[in-house]
């Protein structure tokens, strides 16, 4: 899903809302969802994305996925990663911008999988293992 194509980062973007819910995802090269808010426009309040119940083999890792992640966040307001694991694969990517974001990840395992990168530490996990 590549939701990603807003430019003039002017607080608009291109998903309100998004559930993964209960997914497998094997042998990906690309991400499976890069979303991409700009800008500094606080007076909107997505996107709100939910990541749940789901699971990244291989996935992520070819040579032409220009983010390097398995899942891209770039400015969500409301993200939820939950009971969730990765296999192999590509990190997880949040860059945190304006507002204040809700950002929850919990109950994941990452298995073989590099640790979740950000540029800020303005996210919550609970129970997040790396193997």
């Amino acid at each position: 899903m590549s939701l990603d194509k807003e430019t003039d980062d002017l607080g608009i973007y291109n998903v309100e809302n998004l559930s993964i819910r209960n997914s497998r995802f094997t042998d990906i090269q690309g991400s499976v969802a890069n979303i991409y808010r700009g800008g500094t426009d606080e007076s909107t309040f997505g996107p709100i994305v939910v990541v749940e119940g789901n699971q990244f083999t291989n996935t992520g890792l070819g040579s032409r996925n220009k983010t390097g992640a398995s899942l891209m966040f770039h400015g969500v307001q409301n993200l939820r990663v939950s009971d969730s694991t990765w296999d192999k694969s590509a990190p997880l990517e949040l860059h945190l911008t304006n507002g204040e974001p809700i950002t929850v990840i919990e109950n994941v395992v990452m298995t073989d999988t590099m640790t979740i990168r950000a540029n800020s530490d303005e996210f919550r996990t609970d129970n997040v293992r790396y193997e």
